[in-house]
């Protein structure tokens, strides 16, 4: 089974250390930054043994050159979409892919909306995945470029997944959106996951997140009415859900 360390960078991002235990290899999700890597790696005596990226945005991306620095010849993995933008990327991968780690295989699932070329690496053996700025604690990824159908299906797609699914995301902002969810949710359906909250808040439990994240409950009389929006457009929900995340 593997085992996942977290690596808190920058302000407010996480990285991830995805350890084979019988071998000390990790895989490195998402690197913004080079020396909280190298600190990890050197307190778990840990031998890296690619780089797994979720999107090419700079706080995921940008302590990539000095990790393959310090490992030359590291593998790092990306989306087809990215690889234009990845100079130092030396595998790309696409929708239903498959990669392997510590005798499990990853999924490669393509979830466009915060970015173009966003994917997440999903382990169903182990139940991890790695979603990057899709889903965070209790809300979903911003939207930039007016993409709200992409980010939608994309939402929608990861809520589809086992309810037992370890939601590792890019962000600690769980705290900040349970604020929100409480406005839209109501104060009991957040009473319990307000009283347990701690930080780090991930991994994120997918059915938590199915009862007290707002962007997956579109067709709540609760989400509905805070929206004042009529049943039977999801789609139309979750824009208009997510305009209004974005003003709170």
């Amino acid at each position: 089974m593997l085992k996942v360390l977290i690596v808190p960078v920058l302000k407010d991002n996480y990285s991830y250390l995805v350890v084979d235990e019988p071998t000390r290899s990790c895989l490195i999700i998402d690197p913004p930054e080079v020396t909280p890597i190298l600190e990890r790696l050197d307190s778990e005596n840990l031998k890296p043994s690619a780089i797994w990226l979720t999107h090419h945005h700079q706080d995921h991306v940008a302590g990539v050159p000095g990790l393959c620095q310090r490992f030359p010849g590291l593998p790092v993995v990306c989306s087809q979409r990215d690889a234009a933008r990845l100079s130092l990327s030396t595998r790309s991968v696409k929708d239903r892919d498959e990669l392997e780690f510590g005798g499990e295989r990853a999924q490669v699932l393509e979830v466009p909306g915060h970015a173009d070329g966003h994917i997440a690496y999903y382990f169903p053996a182990s139940n991890h995945l790695f979603a990057g700025d899709v889903i965070f604690g209790a809300s979903c990824g911003a939207v930039f470029d007016n993409t709200h159908a992409e980010m939608y299906r994309s939402v929608s797609r990861l809520t589809k997944l086992p309810p037992e699914t370890k939601i590792w995301c890019g962000h600690e902002y769980t705290e900040n959106n349970l604020r929100f969810a409480k406005a839209v949710l109501g104060p009991e359906a957040l009473a319990q996951r307000i009283a347990e909250f701690k930080v780090p808040s991930v991994p994120l439990l997918l059915s938590t997140e199915h009862a007290t994240n707002p962007f997956m409950r579109l067709e709540s009389p609760e989400v509905l009415g805070y929206l004042n929006l009529e049943p039977g457009d999801p789609e139309a929900a979750f824009k208009a859900l997510r305009l209004a995340k974005d003003q709170f």
